[in-house]
């Protein structure tokens, strides 16, 4: 069960009979009430709001939530499922990922960290051109 006010910027007795039509129309809405003074719509009900007002600022583009109450507890703390630890690797159930091998850098005929200076890095001789 929700409470909720919102301000609908109305400016004529038609425009609030129009507001009131609106927010009757919907099924979940259990009672309503109209303040004159603040043009403020209060509702009860088990509804969703923000698909109310969304309805709402089709026909009243300055529509907005003031307040929103809800009735039943809801409770913030939830506790997440423990996670056994990993078993560190070596395990017989768990091998290593890299079975003894390097890691794969790609292939391009050369190792992938730039290799040895005939085919990579700087060997301190460059050739003239």
């Amino acid at each position: 069960m929700q409470k909720v006010i919102i301000q609908v910027d109305w400016s004529s007795e038609k425009k609030k009979k129009k507001a009131i039509k609106l927010v009757s129309q919907n099924e979940d809405v259990k009672s309503f009430s109209v303040d004159d003074e603040k043009k403020q719509l209060t509702f009860d009900g088990d509804m969703d709001a923000v698909s109310l007002v969304k309805k709402m600022r089709k026909e009243f583009p300055m529509t907005q939530i003031v307040n929103l109450k809800s009735e039943t507890p809801v409770s913030t703390t939830t506790e997440a499922p423990r996670q056994e630890p990993h078993p560190p690797y070596g395990h017989p159930y768990y091998p290593n990922p890299h079975n003894g091998y390097p890691p794969y850098g790609g292939y391009n005929g050369y190792p992938p960290y730039g290799g040895y200076p005939p085919y990579g890095g700087y060997n301190g001789y460059y050739p003239s051109q």
